[in-house]
């Protein structure tokens, strides 16, 4: 038969205790675990908040990044068209017919001078604002808060512009 010591060692062998309550051996690791609560809430709160503040910031954001960047373009390309138009004049582009009297008969465009103008200006452009690509634009912290009094008063936030290329992949909106 069997010894009671073997008895022993069969029924005190550690089990699996999937559905009681574990029971804290170590007194240091329940008090760490205590500690660590208010912690966690404190910090779920945080995250919360920023959450909220975010989802409320986010559509001023978006418009004053879409405004900055419509000016930047406008920029752009308004310095571009002043740089070609530079090289050429109106008889570049308009041939003007008048009669034996002095008066105008046909003012007839030089399509093929404007088609190239308009390709120049539009690659020119393209050029630009790839190499505006990485620049900062600064966006007042005041006028991201909604309030009008704070509009002025806040510093004011460095964001980094890139250029952003639509894949044929995508989906239009």
């Amino acid at each position: 038969m069997q010894n009671s010591k073997d008895l022993y060692r069969i029924y005190s062998r550690a089990r699996f205790n999937i559905f009681k309550k574990k029971k804290y051996r170590n007194k240091n690791l329940k008090r760490k675990i205590k500690t660590t609560r208010p912690f966690f809430v404190v910090f779920l709160i945080a995250i919360l908040v920023c959450f909220f503040l975010w989802r409320a910031m986010e559509p001023v954001f978006d418009e004053l990044c879409i405004e900055q960047a419509k000016g930047i373009g406008t920029t752009i390309a308004n310095q571009q068209a002043s740089k070609i138009m530079d090289k050429y004049g109106y008889s570049d582009l308009f041939k003007v017919e008048k009669d034996s009297s002095g008066e105008v008969q046909v003012v007839s465009a030089n399509v093929i001078m404007i088609n190239k103008i308009t390709s120049d200006l539009a690659i020119d452009i393209q050029k630009s604002l790839e190499e505006y690509d990485g620049a900062k634009v600064k966006l007042p912290l005041g006028v991201l808060s909604g309030n009008k009094m704070l509009s002025g008063s806040l510093p004011d936030v460095k964001i980094k512009i890139a250029t952003v290329r639509r894949s044929k992949y995508r989906s239009k909106k």
